[in-house]
């Protein structure tokens, strides 16, 4: 089940974020300052799938009650599992049409209900109201097969007293039904969501010690869900464990740490590389005689390598992390359903290496899981996945001064401080950073051009290094040029051939190159005869390769049509690329003339790059 877009209403700092888009390739990352509402946003999504629930602090003084909006698309095999008990083979049939198409995504709303305690318990609904007018719409069609009787003119005898026989009868069983199968739908959907879960350093590090309450319960301390971890993957009922024998609490504790170790140290393998040699154990003990808790068991945690036993926290921060996102990772494996991550501030006292490592794991476990994370960190951003940020900020112009949430297509609406990309934003000098590179850099206009010349590049094999930056935006071009030539970093700038593109062109000519239209040729690039990236395809590959949509009926430009139809050209544009890196088609699949104009564009931008490389 892939979860497209979510949208918070009323939480903490948020009044209303409206529909976010999250990356379709399974990691989203939230960035912003401190303060901006980056952990509100993951703390909101994690009171959907989940067993958390909104607590009292998190409501807004004279607000409604929180709301999360989570939208979402199945596959045929889900949504096979999600009609198992819809009896009626057309709403089965008109249900699943709707939902295999992003018109009737389904919409997940999760109001929030108070009860007397000051805790809110979570409910769930799908919310797809074009689906029940579709439904309503094949009213006539429905009844025939529920009650053939109807059908047959005249024939109203052999009309069972239960059935209706006139229009407004028909309507009202007719809602009956689809509410009841919509039900079972719900049901069935929930059943097959991932669930949400949230790991903070401060709750989610293990534990130096915990102690284990009269009622044979983990004591609700920080470090809780990471011993629970412990327990769940190693399969150990606390209460059974607690009045064990000294010899059997023992022996089970031993083989777990034992498992647990030769586990972790594979898994460090797999997604670090080598480790020195480290032993996770657990023991069972009792306070001694004196202390104000005499007798009272506690779990004791101790982290072992060649050298000496030392408690989690008398570890390197980065140690006891991955130790401890361990434990959760494997728990969540053992809960045998899909999950999301949501990874708040996950390298925030990490040195620059581990940070590079947390990055590293989460891309390993994107695989298999999603991934949402908040971070002011550079060291967990890359350039070359744009596409996976949102930029949170609060809105000065507001009198509330609530957390506004910018798409990655629409970075462009932040702030100078979440330009460049994202970086001044974390107080990071460009001459320090590692995100963009001395040379080889590509400015560009916005995002869907980077998408497309990386699949370009990808598809013609160019063997010039070249970083493609958007600049989400036209106007942010200058800016990041004059930001470049301030660092000292080499760059080139590629624009559209239009009006915009054309202002950028001559603008930077005057003030950076002298006027000089030899000197800008070489530094600058206008896409020959395109208004816009888009009309470097032919109109069929266009259709076929980029929109999806062989039907539609381009008259003017590619670029005109995404324009007047307000396609969504970053999004089309990432499925492009996406498409190119699993090899799903190749350069020559496309027509002759979309094979000339990609291989001239990418020759003209590596030429350029070359010629800067030799002649700076």
């Amino acid at each position: 089940m892939q979860l497209n877009s979510f949208r918070i209403k009323h939480f903490r700092s948020i009044i209303d974020t409206n529909w976010i888009n999250l990356s379709l390739d399974n990691v989203t990352a939230v960035v912003g300052q401190n303060e901006s509402g980056k952990t509100a946003i993951l703390e909101a999504l994690s009171k959907t799938f989940s067993d958390q629930s909104t607590q009292s602090d998190d409501l807004r003084f004279g607000d409604p009650l929180p709301e999360v909006w989570i939208k979402s698309t199945t596959n045929d095999e889900e949504l096979d599992i999600a009609l198992k008990g819809v009896e009626q083979e057309s709403i089965k049939k008109i249900i699943k049409n709707a939902f295999k198409t992003e018109r009737y995504a389904i919409t997940w709303h999760f109001p929030t209900i108070a009860d007397p305690t000051n805790i809110y318990s979570t409910d769930f609904e799908i919310y797809a109201p074009d689906l029940l007018e579709l439904l309503n719409g094949k009213c006539d069609e429905i009844m025939g097969e529920l009650f053939p009787q109807i059908t047959q003119a005249g024939d109203t005898q052999n009309i069972p007293d239960d059935q209706p026989n006139n229009s407004d009868g028909k309507i009202a069983e007719l809602n009956k039904i689809i509410e009841s199968a919509l039900s079972t739908v719900k049901e069935n959907l929930f059943n097959l969501s991932p669930n949400f879960i949230l790991f903070k350093e401060e709750s989610g590090l293990l534990p130096n010690k915990i102690d284990i309450t009269d009622a044979f319960e983990l004591e609700n301390t920080d470090g809780k869900q990471a011993a629970l971890n412990y327990l769940s993957i190693a399969n150990i009922d606390l209460k059974k464990l607690v009045q064990s024998e000294t010899r059997d609490r023992t022996a089970i504790l031993k083989r777990s740490n034992k498992n647990l170790t030769e586990e972790f140290l594979k898994f460090w393998t797999q997604t670090i590389g080598k480790v020195s040699t480290l032993q996770i154990e657990c023991s069972i003990l009792q306070y001694p005689t004196g202390h104000e808790k005499t007798g009272k068991p506690y779990l004791e945690f101790l982290i072992t390598d060649s050298s000496a036993p030392l408690h989690p926290k008398q570890r390197s921060r980065g140690t006891c992390w991955f130790i401890s996102f361990f434990l959760q990772l494997r728990a969540s494996q053992v809960m045998q359903k899909n999950h999301i991550f949501l990874l708040d501030e996950p390298g925030a006292n990490l040195h620059e290496k581990a940070q590079k490592d947390v990055l590293e794991l989460i891309e390993k476990i994107r695989e298999t899981s999603g991934v949402i994370y908040s971070t002011h960190s550079p060291h967990l951003i890359s350039h070359e996945y744009i596409h996976r940020i949102l930029a949170v900020e609060r809105d000065p112009d507001h009198q509330e001064n609530p957390t506004t949430v910018i798409g990655a297509h629409q970075l462009g609406a932040a702030s100078t401080d979440t330009l460049s990309p994202i970086l001044s934003t974390m107080g990071v000098s460009l001459s320090r950073q590692t995100a963009i590179k001395k040379c080889d850099n590509v400015i560009l206009e916005e995002l869907s051009a980077y998408y497309y010349l990386k699949a370009f590049w990808s598809l013609t094999k160019e063997s010039q290094e070249a970083n493609f930056l958007p600049a989400t935006g036209t106007s942010n071009v200058t800016y990041f040029a004059q930001l470049f030539l301030g660092w000292g970093l080499d760059f080139i700038v590629v624009m559209d051939d239009e009006g915009s593109g054309r202002k950028i062109f001559n603008t930077l000519k005057r003030d950076m190159f002298l006027d000089s239209q030899d000197w800008a040729s070489k530094r600058m690039y206008k896409i020959k005869d395109c208004h816009g990236i888009e009309d470097v395809f032919s109109k069929a590959d266009y259709k076929k390769y980029v929109i999806s949509d062989p039907k539609a009926v381009i008259k003017d430009a590619n670029s005109s049509w995404a324009k007047v139809n307000k396609a969504a050209k970053a999004i089309h544009a990432l499925k492009f690329l996406q498409a190119a890196q699993k090899n799903e088609f190749n350069l020559s699949d496309l027509d002759a003339a979309t094979q000339a104009k990609i291989t001239d564009l990418v020759n003209q931008i590596a030429k350029r790059l070359k010629d800067y490389a030799d002649h700076p």
